[in-house]
């Protein structure tokens, strides 16, 4: 049933509603207009007088220096990357650059809305990018030189191939230490190797280092596609473990055709 007492039924024709419950969509424009507009919000957004020339040095200055911060930045996580035993640890690694780049980005946004600190803000804003875009290609410009020691090196090796595994030693490495290490790491050879040596002098370069030849009769000796994939994961799976020891400084793989 409807309430005759209702106010829009106690109407005349022709009489305005003055209800405050039912206010004119025109006065909602102007009110929203007037935030932006107010004072308050203007002394946050423009500065009430002229720019000092130090405002405009530093506006000019923070955000370069920011951006090569965050170069700077993006290096350091990279460099991490070549002394981690362990891809699970490498994960941290990453996790902290995305978490810096989002801290970043979030203190330059607050910083943007202030006149005087905006341009520092959009200096965060750029760091913050630039570090995760810097550890980005570091990360795969070190994975294309065979510079992360956890992660497997992408090699080319057949079954049947001639082929060897060097291993070399930090300087200053006593032949004792390299028979410590044969005794402890090479106690038993890896069923892909034929024999294990020492590194011919005329290669040595000053350092000690150990020579493991490559069976050509491994796997099939080249017989099947599944051999030659299994002999480069198990010859990868080798050269990452080597290269774990802190004694060893580099390890390699060379082919023969």
């Amino acid at each position: 049933m409807l309430d005759v007492t209702s106010p829009l039924h106690s109407l005349t024709p022709g009489q305005p509603i003055l209800n405050e419950r039912y206010r004119p969509l025109s006065t909602i424009g102007p009110t929203l207009y007037s935030f932006h507009t107010s004072p308050a919000a203007m002394a946050l957004l423009e500065p009430a007088s002229g720019v000092s020339q130090s405002q405009r040095r530093f506006d000019r200055i923070a955000p370069t220096v920011l951006a090569l911060a965050g170069i700077a930045l993006g290096c350091f996580f990279t460099d991490q990357l070549t002394h981690i035993p362990s891809g699970y640890v490498a994960s941290y690694v990453t996790l902290s650059v995305v978490a810096s780049t989002v801290l970043l980005g979030v203190l330059g946004a607050i910083l943007l809305l202030h006149w005087r600190t905006h341009r520092l803000g959009v200096g965060l804003i750029v760091a913050g990018l630039l570090t995760l875009a810097t550890y980005e290609l570091g990360w795969r410009v070190l994975l294309k030189l065979d510079r992360i020691p956890w992660h497997p090196p992408a090699i080319q090796l057949v079954a049947g191939q001639r082929a060897r595994v060097i291993i070399r030693f930090r300087s200053g490495m006593t032949q004792q230490q390299v028979n410590d290490f044969v005794s402890s790491k090479l106690s038993f050879l890896p069923d892909w190797a034929d024999s294990l040596a020492g590194l011919p002098a005329n290669e040595t370069n000053g350092r000690l280092g150990l020579v493991l030849t490559v069976s050509v009769t491994a796997y099939s000796g080249g017989r099947s596609a599944v051999g030659s994939r299994m002999l480069a994961e198990n010859v990868s799976g080798f050269m990452v473990a080597m290269r774990r020891d802190p004694r060893v400084s580099a390890v390699e793989l060379q082919s023969y055709p």
